[in-house]
């Protein structure tokens, strides 16, 4: 059963697509100098809607004509799977362990004219932690830059684990989900703090859940580096910049 609502799939004419048709845009102008072709969507905590995000994303990227590819790195709790409606099978996990080979891994998501491609997790591991730092998904995410044009990369939380920080050396940008109903700004700065510690590049915040009284009536709200840090996470910032 599907957790998510693909919105920017199924109702492209909507505000929410439009929506992330200009998050696709800021990012594409936040990387002018330095383009990113592998982008990694993180948040604070659990539950801030970094994979919903992600899955609506993907959407943007295939109506401009390009390859996409999920892969799924929150291997602790993967939920990009249930996000388009498919069962844990095998995934990312069992590539790298000589399971399966990569294409009998990976699963296409269609929906009229936008396809897109997703690893997910895969089997269970118990430490994560020693495949996010081996040599082999190194390669396989190599292997997997020459066959897609956009990668992007569900990984856990930040204050959770340390799992994103391993991951940001994978990447080459960082899109920070921040959910306007439960995120804290005190716990959102640690997390920002702890990927730069990381050396992580941050691309800017995506604001999920906004409330529509305050004019953010698709829900989606993106800030690009110079504002990421003070972050636009609060009731009383929004009535601010609304009037």
């Amino acid at each position: 059963m599907r957790k998510y609502r693909l919105v920017a799939f199924e109702s492209p004419k909507s505000s929410y697509a439009e929506a992330f048709r200009k998050l696709t845009s800021n990012i594409g102008y936040a990387t002018l100098d330095n383009p990113v072709q592998v982008i990694q969507i993180t948040s604070t905590l659990e539950n801030e809607g970094k994979t919903q995000v992600i899955s609506n994303l993907s959407a943007s990227f295939a109506e401009k004509g390009k390859k996409v590819l999920l892969v799924d790195l929150d291997l602790k709790k993967s939920s990009l799977h249930r996000a388009f409606g498919l069962l844990r099978g095998k995934g990312i996990t069992d590539v790298l362990t000589g399971a399966v080979s990569l294409e009998e891994a990976l699963e296409t998501y269609k929906h009229n004219d936008l396809s897109v491609d997703l690893l997910t997790a895969g089997t269970k591991v118990d430490f994560p932690e020693t495949i996010l730092e081996s040599k082999v998904l190194e390669t396989l995410f190599t292997k997997l830059r020459g066959l897609y044009d956009v990668i992007l990369v569900d990984s856990p939380p930040v204050l959770l684990t340390i799992d994103p920080c391993l991951i940001a050396k994978l990447t080459d940008g960082i899109l920070y989900a921040v959910s306007f109903a439960s995120t804290k700004q005190k716990e959102a700065k640690a997390g920002i703090a702890q990927l730069l510690n990381a050396k992580a590049k941050i691309i800017g915040t995506v604001l999920v859940n906004a409330d529509a009284r305050y004019g953010l009536y698709s829900g989606i709200r993106y800030y690009g580096k110079k504002d990421y840090y003070n972050g636009y996470n609060d009731e009383k910032d929004l009535k601010e910049e609304s009037k």
